[in-house]
Order: structure tokens, then sequence, then C-alpha cells
């Protein structure tokens, strides 16, 4: 069953990645474990711990991977307005 929720929660196995669209003004959570994050036009690559977070500030798509050898990662994704649809932010 699919409910309706205000972010969307991303579980991430050992190195696993994925490739998130429409990010902007979304407010990245780190809950567990540790993450790589990128930004389309960016150069800057950043890396959050559990309990840190981000505000994704570029148009376009961001890459979250998790990091490290025996673990994977959990984060949460906040838009700042109410989300029509937060399935649509995942690409692939």
């Amino acid at each position: 069953m699919l409910h309706q929720s205000t972010c969307l929660q991303i579980n991430l196995g050992v190195n696993e990645a994925a490739s998130l669209g429409r990010t902007q003004d979304c407010e990245l959570c780190c809950e567990s474990g540790k993450i790589w994050v990128t930004e389309e036009n960016s150069s800057e690559d950043i890396v959050l711990r559990a309990g840190e977070s981000r505000r994704l500030t570029r148009p376009g798509c961001a890459v979250v991977q998790s990091l490290g050898q025996s673990e994977g990662a959990r984060c949460r994704l906040v838009p700042a307005y109410p989300p029509h649809g937060l399935l649509s932010l995942l690409r692939h």
C-alpha cells in the first residue's frame, strides 16, 4: 500500500547510489551511515554523516551514495514546500 508522505525515505545498501531529480530547495538528512552527495552543475561534493543535513540548492538532479565497507546508509529528502508527488523525485 502506498501512503502519501511529506518526505522521501531512501535506504541504500553498501556503496549503493540513487539519482534524485528536482531536488532544489530540498533538505537532505543523513539518518544512519555516511553518504556522499553531488548536485548537478556543482563542483562541490559533500559527505554527510548520521545526524547531519544539507539544503540542496541546485536545479537538476542530485546523486547520493552510501560510503563504507560494511554497512549501507539511510537518508531522508524533505521538500521545502508541500510536494505534488515525492515519487517523481526518483529518476531511476
